[in-house]
């Protein structure tokens, strides 16, 4: 993830106000962006992503 990309998801982050833990969510979404597929990206926006989390539906994570 380049600096420009994780501004913009830090930007949509505050923007969005949606009640995401900010260093949880990077924490996670770091780990998980290397493997997950480019037409879902969007998932692992701030709302999507509490939202999938809440549910359940986050595939658990395969540390390397």
């Amino acid at each position: 993830m380049t600096v420009s990309a994780l501004n913009n998801v830090v930007y949509r982050f505050n923007a969005s106000r949606s009640g995401v833990k900010l260093i949880e969510y990077l924490a996670d979404i770091l780990l998980r962006v290397q493997n997950w597929p480019h037409e879902h990206i969007d998932d692992l926006l701030p709302a999507s992503w509490l939202r999938l989390k809440e549910a359940g539906q986050l595939p658990p994570l395969n540390p390397a």
